[in-house]
């Protein structure tokens, strides 16, 4: 019936729906919502029978002349032309012009948009006030702001050129959801947790039909938008739980448009990001004793004016004053967050426009960011801090193209080194700050509280000690040292019997491996049970896993370890089967749109040195790495397996994965080409060397390295891998060509030394020490 709200369409609760749609809501759509989009062509986005019309023609085209549904038609031509049939869908389902009503669709608050659709129409109608993270790539982004719309292709989205395959078959669409109680608890969890609007969604497909039965009873209601022919089906889906509104999209639309009001709040950037500002960030920090701090926890900003500056921080400061862009290097454990957090605490209390970032933003994030610098008009520019920022250099590199901030990114130095060729030309200032004085380690030790300092302690040489860490280690009372305490841990929860208990702190502690937060919807999946007995685990482990405050609109709890010192040595210390059950489960069962910032997980979760220390099996290990490529076909997957069946000494399997890798992608990834010279050269050195065939190997290996150092832009990662090998050719062979490999490489020295920054300590020793060694071997020392 019509109301007073709405015209255009009926409802038989137009108060009830004026309410839901002024919340927050999620949105399903299936192709009848795209019904007012065209294409480059200007014709309509094709339907279901429209669709299998048009892909029969496209096989004909290619002289194959079928009559099959959509879905048969579609699995014989995508496996016949897969490239090709790719590039036709995006071509039909890109959208080039669009009705204007559906720009009434940013005056929803939309958490969760679901869709059966592959096109692009989301994109366009969302304005850049909010933005749609693709769950599929970055993972869930409850932890960012609330700009961020949870986006769910299910199909698949033509913006995902290079990612998954689109699927149009309903079971395997169905079945895939339904056959990982991870995946289908994610659909369960967001319908459940918002008022639910379908809108042009005919449920001919098994999507959401299997999970009708379990939301039907929930206490937000569902909507369903039918159009006047479909009037008939009311009374199945109000039997179902529905609330039925009748209309079609346009007038849909249309009466969103005419009842809801836009927002005339208008943010500055500093306001709409001050999540990332001092004062925000200082009070998520809880007030803790400093000697947490020396017991291996984070720095955290309430305290960090009680931490001792390192002598480094002199020449940093110095740099920052100068207005100058710098990338920070270190080793692990050199203080490199306790230096930004201090840089980050100085800055604000000389009130600069200044932001700290634990770690980057995604790339969809960033786009947002940037859409927002643009209407920045300072005098000064703001300041970017930001930590591992390698995680996704994008974002710096994004962040410098503006001009209108001051980048201080933090990272490990092995991180930072194969992408050191990015910002060759970006003007950026370098620094190094592992190396410790006298002085730094004197007023680490004397800062250090006398309760759990050595009674007897003393002030080592500098050659002694690596990092901070050694520092802090070696000058602790025995039982506060963290190895001893993590040791004392694990064997109490061993004691206690509870596998739940060392699975949880095992799950936490490679969450922090991989430098993201461990989500409640990750635990639920994980461990299969309700919140409530989630937070009596979290409780029993209270004095390690904290709560990881995120902004004020995140829709579920995440959780972190109190440091990260304490996750490596868990990983280190722990039972390696245990961990490897626990890496395997985390694969198999539990979906990567459950996973905060995946984007940055999958960097640092499947490295191989990690994989290789716990699948002592090597058949499990690559199982592991096929289950993670069928979620994301990402190169650098098969890559690290490349690598761990490569330190197994399964040179077969090396070398399948490693070509995978490099079939996969039309790119010429330099990392990938090095990891493969290193595997053909490891594969054929222990081999005959009277057969041709391993030589020429061996000079083939040579050549690729050569062809890495001649054509990519980060040169000192691929001399150090061919001084390397020179050094072992020569000694093995002593061949005239072998001779030639180690004076090309001092060449390479040579002429790649005077281009280093004098801060690059690190590349500059390393290749000091190969340029000793290839001198001692050609003079026959």
């Amino acid at each position: 019936m019509k109301g007073k709200y709405f015209s255009g369409i009926d409802t038989e609760n137009e108060s009830t729906l004026l309410k839901d749609l002024t919340g927050k809501i999620n949105l399903f759509t299936g192709a009848g919502f795209s019904v007012l989009a065209t294409n480059s062509d200007g014709e309509g986005l094709p339907l279901g029978s429209e669709l299998g019309n048009l892909i029969s023609n496209f096989c004909k085209e290619r002289g194959d002349n079928y009559s099959l549904d959509l879905q048969r038609i579609y699995a014989i031509a995508n496996l016949r032309y897969k490239e090709e049939l790719k590039d036709f869908l995006n071509d039909l389902f890109t959208v080039h012009s669009f009705d204007q009503a559906y720009e009434n669709i940013n005056l929803l608050n939309i958490r969760n948009w679901f869709t059966t659709n592959i096109d692009d129409l989301p994109y366009h109608a969302i304005n850049d006030e909010r933005y749609l993270n693709n769950i599929y790539n970055s993972g869930d982004s409850f932890s960012t702001n609330e700009k961020a719309i949870n986006f769910f292709p299910f199909h698949g989205n033509v913006r995902e050129k290079n990612s998954r395959e689109y699927v149009f078959s309903e079971t395997e669409l169905a079945g895939s959801i339904a056959s990982s109680s991870g995946a289908r608890r994610t659909f369960n969890t967001e319908l459940l947790k918002y008022p639910t609007f379908f809108i042009g969604y005919s449920f001919r497909d098994l999507v959401a039909w299997k999970e009708i039965n379990e939301i039907q009873h929930s206490q937000k209601n569902m909507w369903i938008l039918l159009t006047p022919e479909d009037k008939d089906a009311t009374a199945f889906f109000t039997d179902l739980g529905f609330q039925v509104i009748i209309g079609d999209v346009k007038n849909f639309l249309q009466a969103i448009g005419k009842n809801i009001k836009k927002s005339e709040k208008q943010e500055d950037f500093s306001e709409e990001f001050k999540e990332y500002s001092f004062p925000k960030l200082e009070k998520k920090d809880p007030f803790t004793d400093i000697k947490n701090f020396y017991q291996g926890n984070e720095p955290y900003l309430n305290q960090i004016s009680k931490i001792p500056r390192l002598s480094s921080f002199q020449k940093l400061e110095n740099k920052v004053y100068g207005d100058r862009n710098i990338i920070v290097t270190g080793m692990i454990f050199s203080g490199k967050t306790t230096m930004a957090k201090q840089l980050f605490k100085q800055l604000s209390d000389d009130n600069r426009d200044v932001y700290y970032f634990d770690k980057p933003l995604s790339t969809t994030e960033t786009n947002f960011l940037l859409s927002k610098l643009d209407t920045v008009q300072k005098e000064h520019r703001l300041v970017f801090i930001i930590d591992d920022f390698c995680s996704n250099v994008d974002f710096v590199l994004g962040i410098l193209r503006t001009k209108k901030v001051q980048v201080i990114a933090f990272d490990r130095f092995y991180n930072y080194d194969s992408l050191r060729h990015r910002f060759i030309d970006k003007n950026i200032d370098y620094l190094e700050v592992s190396d410790l004085n006298n002085q730094d380690i004197g007023q680490i030790i004397n800062n250090m509280p006398e309760s759990i300092r050595k009674n007897n302690h003393r002030h080592n040489r500098v050659s002694e000690f690596k990092t901070i860490f050694d520092v802090v280690e070696r000058n602790l009372r025995n039982d506060e040292k963290i190895s001893t305490r993590v040791s004392k841990m694990l064997q109490v929860i061993k004691n206690n019997k509870n596998e739940n208990l060392l699975d949880l702190l095992l799950l936490t502690a490679y969450f922090s491996k991989a430098k993201v937060s461990l989500s409640m919807n990750t635990l639920i999946c994980f461990f299969d049970m309700n919140y409530k007995n989630i937070y009596d685990l979290i409780r029993t482990l209270q004095d390690q896993i904290v709560e990881d405050v995120f902004d004020e609109s995140a829709d579920q709890d995440y959780f972190k370890l109190r440091s990260s010192v304490y996750g490596s040595k868990i990983i280190e210390l722990s039972d390696k089967h245990r961990l490897k059950e626990v890496m395997k489960k985390l694969a198999y069962e539990v979906p990567t749109e459950y996973i905060e910032s995946y984007y940055i997980f999958k960097k640092y979760a499947y490295d191989s040195d990690l994989v290789f220390k716990v699948f002592d099996n090597i058949d499990e290990g690559l199982d592991f790495y096929r289950v993670i490529y069928q979620k994301d076909k990402n190169p650098y997957t098969y890559q690290h397996a490349a690598m761990y069946a490569a330190k197994m000494n399964n040179f077969t399997e090396a070398f399948t994965f490693i070509n995978e890798a490099i079939s996969s992608t039309s790119k010429r990834i330099f990392s990938i080409q090095n990891v493969y010279a290193n595997i053909l050269f490891q594969a054929n050195f222990e081999q005959d060397f009277t057969s041709p065939r391993v030589v020429a190997e061996l000079d083939k290996s040579m050549s690729i390295l050569e062809s890495c150092i001649n054509d990519a832009q980060g040169k000192v990662y691929h001399i150090v891998s061919y001084s390397k090998q020179a050094i072992k050719l020569y000694q093995k062979l002593h061949r005239e060509k072998d001779r030639e490999y180690s004076e090309k490489a001092l060449r390479y020295i040579d002429e790649v030394m005077p281009t280093l920054d004098e801060n690059e300590k690190k590349n500059k020793r390393d290749l000091k020490y190969q340029k000793d060694m290839l001198e001692k071997v050609i003079k026959g020392r």
